[in-house]
């Protein structure tokens, strides 16, 4: 078929409506040619990258009235960069804030500690190094001294109304200064009474 299109085209026997029929094929959008030419798959295999941003153009033109653009000059509000993208993901998914910027260094570490669960009590460091910290019992009333008893349960909390757990919770997330003051005051002070090795700073942060 390809060298009887040779001869013809060379002999200039070429229906005339060949090269609109050309250009017509040409101008045709990429998915039609994958679609109805029947050696397309066989000689040039679809572009799946094409494929790919197709896709994320119909993902992106049904998200969100907020996540689009809603009028000229106001592309700075989509999502576009990967670094945004990933911000946005851990922003969403942030229950803590960050340490105030007026918290020390040391503070500012306590508090984290305390928003991760991880800061020392006599219940780990008894599992971590049992020679140096043999019990892992609560000295002022006997109950093994977990962070939660530590902070609010000990019984010796039992007189003092602001010590909760609900207050416990609201400081640790909340952005207040104060509030992040409290709570790695009211640590430090638990952690000292127990003997236990905790973040330490010479000057309090003030508000």
């Amino acid at each position: 078929d390809s060298m009887a299109a040779l001869r013809a085209f060379a002999k200039r026997t070429v229906s005339n409506k060949r090269p609109h029929t050309a250009r017509q094929e040409h101008n045709a959008s990429s998915s039609d040619l994958v679609s109805s030419s029947p050696w397309t798959n066989q000689r040039f295999p679809p572009n799946l990258n094409e494929a790919a941003h197709g896709v994320a153009r119909d993902l992106f033109n049904h998200a969100s009235p907020g996540m689009r653009s809603t009028g000229e000059g106001d592309n700075r509000e989509i999502i576009t960069t990967y670094n945004e993208l990933t911000k946005h993901s851990y922003l969403s998914r942030r229950i803590f804030h960050p340490p105030h910027k007026n918290l020390t260094r040391p503070q500012a570490l306590t508090l984290r500690l305390l928003q991760m669960r991880m800061y020392p009590t006599l219940k780990m460091l008894h599992i971590m190094y049992p020679d140096l910290y043999p019990s892992n019992l609560c000295p002022h009333c006997g109950e093994i001294a977990s962070l939660e008893h530590m902070l609010w349960q000990c019984t010796k909390f039992a007189h003092l109304s602001n010590i909760t757990s609900a207050r416990w919770e609201a400081a640790i997330r909340s952005s207040s200064l104060a509030d992040q003051l409290w709570a790695v005051h009211q640590a430090r002070e638990a952690a000292e009474e127990l003997g236990i090795s905790v973040p330490t700073w010479e000057l309090p942060a003030t508000q």
